[in-house]
């Protein structure tokens, strides 16, 4: 699987560890049986994100993550748009640092290509138990 990072109106890439979030990523794609492809990790500004998120879906309200899938004949390219102005606030919020934010979104982006919801309670739930597992997952070999 093919795995890509970029930065539209920020900088973050010069903080994080791009070969092993590769890895991660790659690993809890293979393992999980999705059909992915090529994951494009996109790290934005608020304000970049909110343009996407009014220009593409119709809402006009901040959002720290937005998923776009398109399928191809050789799999599912997914783009996972990542505010870093939001990731930060999530961070500061639940008190954890900044990287556990970021694969938390990560993570939260290829769920839900999978199909998995997050608007009901026990969808919420069901999703955070699978972005912890794979957070540990990163910590455990990367660290």
């Amino acid at each position: 699987m093919d795995v890509s990072f970029f930065e539209a109106d920020v900088k973050i890439l010069d903080q994080l560890d791009e070969i092993a979030i590769r890895s991660w990523l790659d690993s809890i794609v293979r393992t999980g049986h999705f059909s992915t492809s090529e994951v494009n990790v996109v790290f934005t500004s608020d304000e970049y994100l909110l343009a996407l998120n009014k220009q593409f879906l119709n809402h006009d309200y901040y959002t720290d993550v937005i998923t776009f899938e398109k399928n191809w004949t050789d799999g599912v390219r997914l783009e996972i748009y990542i505010s870093v102005d939001r990731a930060k606030e999530n961070a500061e919020t639940e008190g954890v640092k900044l990287l556990k934010e970021l694969l938390r979104l990560i993570i939260h982006g290829v769920l839900h290509s999978e199909g998995m919801k997050d608007k009901k309670n026990e969808e919420k739930r069901a999703m955070r138990i699978r972005e912890d597992r794979a957070i540990e997952e990163y910590f455990k070999c990367f660290t």
